[in-house]
């Protein structure tokens, strides 16, 4: 079964479908023909679907021209769960001893978070039904799943529920260990399973400054049960850990691989906790916040 499909960003035009990606993380490079480096992505076991350009026996001696594409993330209905950018400097054909198609791309692509690309096969059963399937997964996981929350948005998949004036919104600390379990948390407080509401702080404040404005004239409260357990874990260091995280995705992004920060003690330097943070951005934002 194919798990993605690759259309032409400009035509809309669809390419091929694929059952597996290799290099989303942004990890393999490669000198392109002009020395450059690029990301190097392979999409495994290809089948064209562009048929005005049909694979013939020299295909693995051809490039396939193809300047910026759309790597949707598909189920088996072909309905597409996300979507990765990518800019393709060049795209060559080649068997793999499975004598399957594969076609190697080089360009600058959308980098995805570790276990993001295989965390997506939960969508592709179908969305769940009940809050928390990341309750288990590790930190690692949570962000992973947090940046597919977003994706499965964007392309329309979940929806943004209208707030009611006075509405109490409730979160259990339990399960809030760092940003990503904090906007899961809320997420699916406000909007049911796999819901969304923001990302990182500055998403965070957009959503709720996309609140209707006679809610913000009678704010809702959030009810932090356990909030105290919560706080032990967003402290300082989880603000500049999250940071350097961030600076290493953007690392992968930029084709900076080998530059990325390393994790220091940072007990010393004067940052906010991410508690107050949070609590900092509910406040200027019209949500009164109940610590229980």
């Amino acid at each position: 079964m194919s798990k993605f499909s690759i259309i032409n960003y400009e035509s809309g035009d669809s390419i091929c479908e694929c059952q597996e990606l290799l290099g989303m993380m942004g990890e393999d490079q490669k000198l392109d023909s002009n020395g450059t480096r690029k990301h190097k992505v392979d999409l495994i076991g290809v089948n064209f679907t562009d048929h005005s350009n049909p694979v013939d026996m020299n295909f693995t001696k051809r490039k396939f021209e193809i300047n910026s594409i759309d790597i949707n993330v598909i189920d088996k209905n072909s309905t597409i769960l996300g979507q990765y950018g990518m800019g393709v400097f060049e795209s060559i054909p080649y068997l793999n001893q499975k004598n399957q198609i594969n076609v190697q791309l080089l360009g600058l692509v959308e980098v995805s978070r570790r276990h993001e690309i295989k965390l997506w096969d939960i969508l592709r059963s179908g969305k769940p039904s009940t809050n928390g399937i990341w309750h288990k997964m590790s930190y690692s996981e949570r962000r992973a799943w947090l940046n597919i929350i977003r994706k499965y948005f964007i392309c329309g998949n979940t929806q943004q529920k209208s707030i009611q004036k006075q509405s109490i919104i409730e979160i259990d600390g339990k399960y809030i260990f760092d940003s990503s379990s904090f906007f899961l948390s809320f997420g699916e407080a406000v909007n049911g399973p796999c819901g969304y509401f923001g990302a990182e702080f500055s998403g965070f404040a957009d959503c709720i400054s996309g609140i209707d404005s006679s809610v913000k004239n009678s704010p809702f409260v959030l009810k932090w049960h356990n909030s105290e357990l919560s706080k032990k874990y967003l402290d300082k260091n989880s603000v500049l850990i999250e940071a350097v995280d961030c600076a290493a995705d953007s690392a992968r992004e930029l084709n900076s691989v080998g530059e990325i920060p390393e994790i220091r003690d940072y007990s010393l330097i004067e940052v906010k906790t991410m508690f107050d943070l949070l609590i900092e951005i509910m406040g200027e934002n019209g949500i009164d916040v109940e610590l229980l």
